[in-house]
């Protein structure tokens, strides 16, 4: 496994399944640092993710940090076992990609 994980929306080696309404980021995402929460990311992967799918393991690479009013794109990828979700900003650049895993 790579140690970085590859953008799906550039990789081609995912197909997306679901794109997501873009969101503002509201005041209550932000840490004490002035950016999103890693931990936000991971709640809001969770929501988007299929309701039949159950990941037993995720990984995160967090590319550039969201700011309060940043405008999220979510995406859902998939690959067998695996899916994975973007979060991209209006330059199309992602915030985060992460990859969930069914298996182990």
């Amino acid at each position: 496994m790579d140690r970085k994980i590859a953008d799906a929306q550039s990789a081609g080696v995912q197909h997306m399944v679901q794109q997501k309404e873009a969101f503002r980021i509201p005041h209550y995402f932000i840490d004490t640092n002035q950016h999103v929460n890693n931990a936000k990311y991971i709640l809001l992967a969770e929501e988007i993710l299929p309701t039949d799918f159950h990941p037993v393991r995720m990984r995160a690479e967090y590319k550039k940090p969201a700011v309060y009013g940043d405008v999220l794109y979510p995406s859902v990828w998939q690959q067998p076992h695996c899916r994975t979700v973007r979060f991209g900003g209006t330059d199309k650049k992602p915030y985060v990609i992460m990859e969930f895993y069914e298996h182990v």
